[in-house]
């Protein structure tokens, strides 16, 4: 049941919904965005500059925007690396499991997108024993990942910290 509703999600109606969240939003206050999972596909479109005002710090956090975009929307990968990936503007944050596809670990061709695009340098990092979803799924009751959770949350906090404050 999940593809038949993420394919109502198209970059279109979750361009329209950051458009309307973002229009709330002083013009003197910063914005982060955080995506987990799937959710990295909106917080991609509020850093590519797909929406009227990009964020202006962005997370990605075992990501799947690929898959969303290439498997569940029909798009050709190379649209989804040079358009959208590609058009991120905003310093950007990604923190993958073992398990996560490739192109978006450290080294893989989402960091030389973003590094090519982006004035401020990427950071990716690999929490190689995780699988993915730990952040938000994951079973504290084993010590590794209760080890990394924190971790990871710590990444995304300084991060915003430093890109917002």
């Amino acid at each position: 049941g999940f593809a038949p509703w993420a394919e109502k999600w198209t970059q279109r109606k979750v361009g329209a919904d950051l458009d309307a969240l973002t229009a709330t939003i002083s013009p003197a206050c910063k914005i982060g965005a955080v995506g987990f999972c799937w959710g990295t596909f909106a917080a991609l479109l509020a850093a590519s500059g797909s929406t009227r005002r990009a964020c202006d710090a962005a997370c990605f956090v075992h990501p799947s925007h690929r898959k969303i975009m290439e498997t569940i929307h029909g798009m050709a990968p190379e649209d989804v690396g040079e358009y959208y990936v590609g058009g991120i503007r905003a310093p950007t944050l990604c923190l993958t499991a073992g398990n996560d596809d490739p192109r978006c670990k450290p080294g893989g061709a989402d960091e030389v997108l973003i590094r090519e695009a982006c004035p401020a340098d990427p950071k990716f990092e690999e929490f190689a024993s995780m699988a993915h979803g730990w952040v938000i799924k994951g079973d504290l009751a084993d010590p590794e990942v209760a080890q990394a959770v924190p971790k990871a949350m710590a990444s995304i906090s300084g991060w915003l910290d430093e890109h917002l404050g």
